[in-house]
């Protein structure tokens, strides 16, 4: 059940980072995304995902404590955590392109980092 809360509050700062970026393609093409219209700068998506990633870290260091994963994970999940928060924490100073592209790196790196951590402590 946590690794679905991870995955569900992994996807919504992912898909705004997208979201972002992209933002006058989906306009062009006629998709109704959450920086069209009264967003304009970026700030509510900017929370949304500051919400979700701490949210998604919470649902990972909370997998620590409750799945049989080591003192491995654990710290892995804390600095993925705070990274994808410090990516989202960036995005709502900066509200630009640059700062969209890290919370989505930065999402990737979450993702994958929590699952591998996963792996690494299952093999040891």
């Amino acid at each position: 059940m946590l690794l679905f809360l991870v995955l569900i509050c992994w996807q919504i700062p992912h898909f705004l980072a997208l979201a972002w970026i992209y933002r006058v393609d989906y306009e062009q093409a006629g998709f109704k995304m959450h920086t069209e219209g009264g967003d304009s700068t970026g700030m509510k998506v900017a929370i949304l995902s500051i919400v979700y990633a701490v949210f998604g870290g919470i649902a990972s260091i909370l997998m620590w404590k409750y799945a049989p994963l080591g003192f491995v994970f654990g710290i892995g999940a804390i600095v993925l955590s705070f990274f994808f928060l410090y990516a989202c924490i960036t995005f709502l100073r900066n509200q630009d392109g640059k700062s969209a592209k890290l919370q989505l790196y930065a999402s990737y790196a979450f993702l994958s980092g929590i699952f591998l951590l996963v792996f690494v402590n299952k093999q040891l």
